[in-house]
């Protein structure tokens, strides 16, 4: 193709085309020059012929101008053959805006004493920007804003996943726990915002201590998480992990106080402790149970003789801790709601927790949430505790009856009082026959419900429910109803955001 007919071809193409500018390149002058069709470039040209790429070097970011000069100077070019390629570069405006630019390049060498390069710019900043965006949002999404490890979700989608995925025979990979032993007594002491730079000093030297291959995360409050994958052997381990928790016990201090730090670790193997991330993550747990234990600042390799021996050991120490968090709830039941989201961002997990409590400390037989649905105008049960103490009802009678039931109370029952719009029946006997069947079918003997709102939007309800008595419901029940109906207002719109952002994330895998 001679260099004419290659001229006309692209000029007829930038006619036909407003979003690319042409311009030729004299490989032996080192002259470039553009061609004056109109472009919409992010620097004005004084003048259409630069006589060397030096001339553009202040508009090019260093890195993509290293690149190009490389490119075009190492190019190799023989004749009658030619030699493309494309690659994108940023070009600063007279402001210092940054754009993107797309170039494609060909070159022919058609003499000894003659040889051009003709490239075509296509403006990309939009399409580019709007990547950068979406990079942004996932990265965000798939962050702990605060140390820049992957968050909780991420790691567990990325372990299931990854363990999901054909394994070779012989592969081992190790599932870590890291806890802080003593982590408030930093904020108590220090402060929070010094609590919070030991949080990012923990994350840098995990980053520093594991490898790349390592998938780290931090799972909330002062707990993180690794997997290591692909291990050769474990025997390196036990002189790793001593290493590394010489480097995270510390002595911090501010002024005039002072804190001493240490973590412990409780590790779990794949395959020999578990295959996915829940039996996984529940053995490593019991193995930091037991570093804990035994003096903390120390390592646990988990083994089945674990569970008999230390995890499920209470001593009369770890009860007295039980009846000091219950009576928390009881008393402070907001704090101790929103301490649980500050360490730990898995609402469902929350939501149960809570549930657990409040029929532990009401000694109730249920304790329920429903959910409302607008476009069917019904309640789903979502999160259910029982105690234990009476033969359960069967799943069938369970989905049907109690969403019937949460629909009655909410639609005929409810009454406004102080405390928020709460319907109590000491005696379901009381009801109409109808309705009483209903409980009955459940074997509930009393009741009482919360309406979950936030502002005038029904969010769903809460309720608990007594079967083997009557029971008159007392002011401070009523009021520890209304209190945790109006945290879980938030809880539930945290987790409707969250399956929002799952649901609208574009172009996201499954997988990382």
């Amino acid at each position: 193709m001679s260099f004419a007919k290659i001229k006309n071809t692209l000029f007829n193409f930038i006619c036909e085309n407003k979003m690319l500018q042409f311009f030729l390149w004299d490989y032996q002058t080192g002259r470039i020059c553009f061609s004056a069709h109109p472009f919409v470039l992010p620097i004005s040209f004084k003048k259409k012929r630069y006589r060397y790429l030096d001339e553009l070097k202040h508009h090019l970011q260093p890195d993509d101008y290293k690149a190009i000069n490389d490119y075009l100077c190492n190019l190799p070019i023989s004749p009658k053959r030619l030699a493309h390629n494309s690659f994108y570069l940023r070009i600063f405006d007279d402001n210092g805006s940054c754009y993107w630019l797309k170039l494609f390049l060909i070159a022919q060498k058609e003499s000894k004493a003659s040889c051009h390069i003709f490239g075509l710019i296509e403006n990309v900043s939009d399409e580019m920007h709007a990547d950068e965006r979406q990079k942004k949002f996932i990265y965000a999404l798939e962050h702990d804003s605060l140390t820049n490890t992957y968050n909780k979700e991420t790691f567990i989608r990325f372990t299931n996943n990854f363990l999901a995925a054909p394994q070779n025979k012989d592969q081992i990979h190790a599932m870590l726990i890291i806890d802080a032993d003593n982590f408030k007594d930093i904020n108590d002491t220090l402060g929070h915002l010094f609590g919070d730079s030991v949080l990012k000093e923990i994350a840098d030297k995990l980053r520093h201590h594991f490898r790349t291959d390592d998938f780290i995360a931090r799972m909330g409050g002062d707990e993180y998480a690794v997997l290591m994958r692909n291990l050769k052997s474990v025997d390196f381990l036990k002189e790793k992990f001593n290493l590394l928790l010489k480097d995270l016990s510390k002595t911090y201090h501010s002024g005039n106080h002072f804190v001493n730090f240490s973590m412990s670790i409780g590790v779990a193997f794949y395959p020999e402790n578990g295959k996915n991330f829940q039996s996984l993550f529940s053995h490593a747990d019991i193995a930091l149970y037991t570093s804990k234990r035994a003096g903390k600042s120390c390592f646990t390799f988990y083994n089945p003789n674990l569970i008999t021996s230390n995890y499920f050991y209470q001593s009369d120490s770890l009860k007295t801790s039980y009846n000091r968090r219950l009576q928390f709830f009881q008393k402070n039941t907001a704090e101790y709601i929103f301490r649980l989201f500050y360490k730990n961002k898995d609402i469902d997990s929350i939501i149960e927790h809570c549930l657990k409590m409040l029929g532990i400390m009401t000694n109730a037989d249920r304790a329920l949430l429903f959910l409302y649905e607008p476009s069917t105008d019904s309640f789903q049960l979502t999160h259910f505790y029982s105690s234990g103490r009476h033969e359960p009802i069967s799943p069938q009678v369970r989905d049907k009856y109690l969403p019937l039931a949460a629909y009655f109370v909410v639609k005929t029952f409810f009454k406004h009082l102080s405390h928020g719009i709460i319907a109590t029946c000491d005696d379901i006997n009381s009801l109409p026959e109808e309705q009483r069947e209903t409980f009955q079918k459940l074997r509930s003997k009393s009741f009482i419900q919360c309406l979950i709102r936030r502002g005038n939007t029904v969010l769903g309800s809460i309720g608990i429910d007594n079967r083997t008595k009557c029971h008159h419901w007392t002011e401070a029940e009523i009021n520890q109803l209304s209190i945790l109906a109006s945290c879980f207002s938030f809880l539930i719109m945290q987790r409707n955001i969250s399956i929002q952002y799952q649901l609208e994330k574009p172009g996201v895998k499954n997988e990382l």
